[in-house]
């Protein structure tokens, strides 16, 4: 994972010198993996080698599409072709910009890097296997609960300093919607994913697969109030 931070470092700074507001997202995402490695090395995971290859598998997808955009490739996934395109030239709110990297990388990415790591091995796992997979899927939750105060301290209220006492009168009720939406998609990720596992048919993968690409774009719609 080393490589990977120094990645995101080097394109935090460089979009920051820019003025490209695409180190926001990038910004929270860092700190999410720099808080997920930290639990790995405390232990908090029934597999931390499986973790450590979803990780590092999830990052790549972000890494990929962005390749793909920057060299203006036709075959960019479309949500993340509207993240790129909302930051670079539209003039959406802070949490707006975070909300649509979130949605992109959580209710797209996640689901397709899970199909990845679970298709090989499901089918032959017994129910307790599959139990400590689904157990390390959700202690993620735990973690991005516990990073969102370092997001808002270091990313939300830098950008936005008045969102400072926003949150002072908020108390924790923020950190808990956030969380709580955070996990409810999360949930829906995996339904997502063992749903392409269980079929055999392309047909039906393609189908959900366009399926799930239309339910992102409409959430990216709504974030940014496009469908009102």
């Amino acid at each position: 994972m080393d490589i990977t931070l120094q990645k995101m470092e080097y394109l935090i700074a460089l979009w920051k010198f820019r003025n490209d507001k695409r180190h926001i997202f990038l910004s929270c995402y860092q700190r999410m993996t720099q808080s997920m490695i930290k639990s790995i090395e405390n232990g908090e995971f029934e597999d931390p080698e499986w973790v450590i290859v979803l990780l590092n598998h999830f990052a790549e997808y972000y890494f990929r599409a962005l390749t793909l955009y920057e060299a203006g490739e036709t075959h960019t996934p479309l949500v993340w072709k509207a993240v790129h395109e909302t930051a670079l030239k539209e003039n959406p709110g802070v949490l707006q910009l975070l909300a649509t990297g979130i949605n992109a990388h959580i209710n797209y990415d996640l689901v397709f890097v899970l199909v990845d790591l679970l298709a090989k091995e499901w089918s032959k796992m017994s129910d307790t296997q599959k139990s400590i997979r689904y157990k390390d899927y959700i202690h993620v939750n735990q973690v991005i609960a516990a990073t969102i105060d370092q997001v808002q301290d270091e990313v939300v209220e830098i950008n936005v300093p008045v969102w400072g006492v926003m949150d002072t009168l908020m108390g924790r009720l923020d950190e808990k919607l956030a969380s709580l939406l955070i996990n409810r998609w999360r949930s829906e990720v995996w339904d997502d994913a063992l749903s392409i596992i269980s079929t055999q048919s392309e047909a039906e993968k393609a189908r959900l697969h366009s399926g799930i690409q239309q339910k992102v774009l409409q959430r990216t719609h709504y974030i940014l109030l496009k469908n009102f």
